[in-house]
């Protein structure tokens, strides 16, 4: 059985947003009674704000959801800076162009489940680029 990440949580999250499964109106769940832990969860609070007091961030809702269950749902910042209007966790966002995202998410799920190997040459997946040149400017 192929080893689980430290990934496979948030993966899993962030598919379930980007694939649309309802979570409004779950309760939250400890951490703990879904394998994940409280202290490190408090750890990712601190780096949010971090990144919001240090305006590297204006604002996000992070949620995390392991085994069917929101083990973490928190809004950092602000939605509209300049009216400092607070980040709520039911807010909608406008997602555009997430075809990398999405593409990466699957990469991934399919390395973590041992039906991919990203270290393995192209040419493995698509016999086509077995025998490819690289342009050399002289």
């Amino acid at each position: 059985m192929p080893r689980r990440s430290r990934l496979a949580a948030p993966l899993g999250v962030f598919a379930a947003l980007l694939f649309a499964i309802p979570v409004a109106g779950q309760e939250t769940v400890a951490p703990e009674s879904v394998g994940l832990s409280s202290e490190r969860l408090a750890r990712l609070t601190r780096v949010m704000n971090d990144y919001v007091d240090q305006g590297r961030l204006p604002g996000a809702v992070v949620l995390l959801m392991r085994r069917g269950q929101i083990a973490y749902l928190e809004a950092f910042g602000a939605r509209d800076v300049e009216s400092a209007d607070p980040q709520e966790t039911d807010d909608v966002f406008r997602i555009a162009s997430q075809t990398k995202a999405i593409v990466s998410t699957a990469v991934l799920m399919l390395q973590e489940d041992g039906r991919l190997d990203i270290n393995a040459p192209i040419s493995r997946f698509l016999p086509e680029f077995a025998r490819t040149t690289v342009a050399v400017s002289r």
